[in-house]
């Protein structure tokens, strides 16, 4: 149907259906779909339109990590194809997978954009405890640019260190014994939880944040 209403264009349903993995049941009545499989069938209609602009809220919404896996695929391949996609999601990290860029909402407006195409300062990611971040605090001056996340992760920028500095305070994060020290620019979860001052939890959903691909 919808194929027919926007393209007139039937040839590709066939495709699309075994794109995204529907044809164990898609000659079923819809009303015994689960969530995942109608998430799927929605998905598939907006493809079969095959419009130029395409606009999602919640894509993934009950998609189980296999199909969050398998949409994000099928959407990179119709961003290489020209289209233009604008997706509301809450899977944080997924977005990084696709989008190019994503955009944050506040107060009805837009609060920061994050161009994944531009070069970002890299950071010292680490999840310290409160002690620890008072002993850190204490051994080695921090930036006024450091990002602090959920009272729990700290960000610190290490673009106006040395390379014997950034070694340095690497040794010394491993000497407080910080957990999963990484180095790396910060991605859409965390500029979210620095924004909004919080992370999603299964509680509930705050709907002031927008990620456009």
């Amino acid at each position: 149907m919808y194929a027919d209403i926007w393209k007139n264009d039937r040839s590709r349903v066939d495709r699309i259906i075994d794109r995204l993995k529907m044809r164990d049941y898609v000659e079923r009545k819809v009303a015994t779909y689960s969530l995942g499989m109608r998430q799927r069938l929605c998905f598939a209609m907006m493809i079969a339109a095959d419009t130029s602009i395409m606009l999602m809220d919640e894509v993934m919404n009950g998609l189980d990590p296999e199909n969050v896996d398998l949409v994000s695929s099928v959407l990179r391949e119709l961003r290489e194809a020209g289209k233009i996609i604008f997706v509301s999601s809450h899977l944080l990290d997924n977005l990084d997978e696709y989008a190019d860029q994503v955009f944050f909402l506040k107060d009805g407006r837009i609060h920061f954009t994050y161009n994944r195409h531009e070069s970002t300062p890299d950071y010292f990611k680490a999840v310290l405890s409160e002690e620890q971040q008072r002993k850190l605090a204490d051994m080695w001056p921090l930036p006024g640019d450091t990002v602090r996340l959920n009272g729990e992760k700290i960000c610190i920028p290490i673009h106006s260190y040395t390379l014997d500095q950034q070694l340095e305070l690497f040794h010394l994060l491993r000497t407080i014994k910080a957990e999963a020290v990484v180095v790396g620019p910060l991605g859409t979860a965390e500029y979210y939880t620095h924004f909004y001052g919080r992370t999603e939890t299964k509680a509930g959903r705050d709907r002031n944040d927008v990620f456009v691909s």
